[in-house]
């Protein structure tokens, strides 16, 4: 029997060198508990049906959950990958057929461990947290943060001689541009007058920026970030341009969270 209706298809898949059974599993319980409809499954992935991106998005973050939780993913010894999208789907004996499914497994495969990925247009239609990856097309991925960055005690910026420090929830806003007014002045011409500024949120130290050329932040060890009207979670340490690439400018700010 076969019939035609809008669902939302999510794939998951677990590589490492034991421990996968298990975790399929554990991902397969939180699925359903989830409300998700458990269609397939093979050794080392599977695929579930939802009636909603909202759904699909609240199930695939427990999934990670419930498989971050077991001993092997713990060591580092195992990894997960999801990835969900939105549109028509084929129901016939049992399966899902159609392009859903196939731009679902394209997300699939340029998703890392330990992420959940979503396209840009099933993303449109989930009130989360998401961080946009690219802007050309409808399937372009992002990610689902499902994950509680850790919590940030203190706050040290380095620019050139001079240091900031911020501390406790109590932190005061830091103001960062090229104007003489700002808690951090920086001598950059591609820089804002009132360029961007950083606050404590909860437990975390967050950069806003308010620029017209956007905020370039490097994080140790990571690739470079345009934050170009938006904002962003600083972590560890890294590098903060303003206005520009930190190839293209010498006035780059440190930052160290602690």
């Amino acid at each position: 029997m076969e019939s035609a209706w809008q669902g939302t298809v999510l794939l998951a898949d677990a590589h490492g060198p034991r421990g996968v059974a298990r975790c399929i599993d554990a991902l397969a319980g939180a699925a359903r508990a989830g409300g998700g409809e458990v269609l397939r499954t093979k050794p080392d992935e599977l695929m579930v049906l939802f009636p909603a991106p909202a759904a699909a998005a609240r199930a695939a973050a427990a999934m990670q959950a419930a498989a971050s939780a077991l001993p092997e993913t713990a060591a580092g010894e195992l990894g997960v990958r999801i990835a969900f999208h939105q549109g028509p789907v084929l129901l016939r004996d049992g399966d899902v057929l159609g392009d859903t499914v196939k731009l679902a497994s394209r997300l699939l495969e340029r998703a890392r461990k330990a992420q959940i990925l979503t396209s840009r247009a099933t993303a449109a239609q989930l009130g989360v947290t998401l961080t946009e990856a690219a802007k050309a097309e409808a399937l372009a991925p992002c990610e689902l943060v499902w994950r509680r960055p850790a919590s940030t005690e203190s706050l040290k910026l380095r620019y050139g001689t001079m240091e900031l420090l911020r501390a406790g929830a109590q932190a005061a806003r830091i103001v960062i541009g090229r104007g003489f007014d700002c808690d951090l002045s920086v001598l950059d011409d591609l820089a804002s007058r009132r360029h961007c500024t950083i606050q404590r949120r909860g437990e975390q130290f967050v950069l806003e920026d308010h620029s017209s050329n956007g905020t370039y932040v490097s994080p140790r060890g990571g690739a470079e970030r345009l934050v170009h009207g938006a904002s962003l979670v600083l972590a560890g340490q890294g590098v903060i341009a303003c206005g520009q690439t930190r190839a293209r400018t010498g006035q780059l700010i440190e930052y160290f969270c602690r």
